[in-house]
């Protein structure tokens, strides 16, 4: 009688589990460890260059957890328990025509089997059921089985063959092990296959959570912040902002610099801004959201009057070109744009609620940039 498991297989299975285990473990701990150094080192210049290496990192790194764990660390588990049950359990013998099912089964938290009929080889009544015992076969174990039809006696624990001797072996199907091949090769399709939703659903949580989170850190409440909108395209917005937060003192250690079209869906955002650059033509209609110049800003020849009062100093003018901060805001040449304050800041002396005079230092650093 051929053996069909050995304890040094099973031995070998325990070491590749433990070691494939550990692997896995390894594997998403310095994921772990990979995305809270990438949080510590985020910043507002290199947070859109951080949060892609995120994203990408995270989600390949995430990829071949999933496929290793599929493929190497939950079949390893499972061979190495079901090798330790059947050398725990009680040994019988089985003799038979032996008859294999087609197409192998998943057993819960197991291996895959194929079934296999033992019909005996009295003619039983035709009113009775036929003489036959079913037992399960390791899928990896299908190419140690004589050909369909042979008979063969057989060793079992728990209805799973654990060792085979060939009484007469019958004559190969010519298309039998063409059939094999092809199974095992669909099948290895089907596992690939099957594994494309967790890496869709792991590809989202990474987009979705990673994202979120990166940006909780790169954002705050608009008590440690300035946020300035302009009323037109921005270049290196994150750049601007860099060099803004490094003139500003506690308690604003935050600013963002972003376009109207930032709040695609109403103006409650642009609201609650601190300082805006805003053409003429627009300015009428945005006069709500602003607050009356500082005495000591207020020069004639570049102000924003409405209704005689003035709101903005001019940084750009149609008539004369004369500008700021071009580097970053792509002007209208047909219009003018003026720097103003917003009346909901709380970084603005003289707003409800106002708790430094911020603001006034971030308009005064931007007026400096050529």
């Amino acid at each position: 009688m051929e053996s069909l498991i050995s304890r040094q297989e099973l031995a070998k299975l325990q070491n590749r589990s433990r070691v494939s285990t550990w692997v896995f473990r390894g594997l998403a701990a310095g994921m772990l460890v990979l995305y809270i150094v990438l949080c510590l080192i985020i910043r507002t210049l290199n947070a859109r260059t951080v949060t892609w290496a995120m994203i990408i990192s995270m989600t390949l790194l995430g990829w071949f957890g999933i496929v290793y764990y599929t493929m190497r660390v939950k079949p390893a588990r499972a061979k190495a328990e079901h090798l330790a049950m059947l050398f725990s359990g009680e040994t019988e013998e089985f003799e038979g025509i032996l008859h294999l099912s087609g197409r192998p089964v998943q057993v819960p938290k197991s291996i895959r089997v194929l079934r296999v009929t033992l019909e005996g080889d009295e003619k039983p009544n035709p009113a009775e059921e036929p003489d036959r015992k079913r037992l399960n076969l390791d899928e990896t174990l299908v190419c140690r089985m004589p050909a369909e039809g042979s008979r063969v006696r057989v060793q079992a624990v728990n209805d799973y063959i654990t060792g085979l001797k060939v009484l007469e072996e019958s004559e190969p199907a010519a298309s039998g092990a063409g059939k094999r091949g092809y199974s095992r090769i669909r099948r290895g399709m089907q596992r690939v296959f099957s594994l494309v939703p967790a890496l869709i659903l792991w590809t989202m949580a990474v987009v979705i959570i990673g994202g979120f989170i990166f940006n909780r850190i790169t954002d705050t409440d608009a008590g440690h912040k300035i946020v300035i909108y302009a009323d037109c395209d921005i270049h290196d917005n994150a750049e601007l902002a860099d060099r803004l937060e490094k003139q500003l003192s506690d308690p604003v250690r935050m600013v963002k610099v972003r376009p109207f079209t930032y709040d695609m869906f109403g103006s409650d955002e642009i609201q609650r801004g601190d300082l805006y650059i805003v053409s003429a033509a627009k300015a009428e209609g945005l006069r709500s959201f602003f607050v009356p110049l500082p005495e000591d800003m207020r020069d004639e020849e570049n102000l924003l009057m409405l209704d005689g009062v003035p709101y903005g100093v001019r940084v750009y003018s149609r008539e004369t070109r004369n500008y700021a901060v071009t580097e970053y805001f792509d002007y209208d040449p047909g219009e003018s744009y003026y720097l103003v304050f917003s009346a909901a800041s709380l970084h603005f002396s003289g707003n409800d609620g106002a708790t430094d005079n911020r603001a006034r230092e971030a308009a005064d650093a931007l007026l400096l940039i050529p």
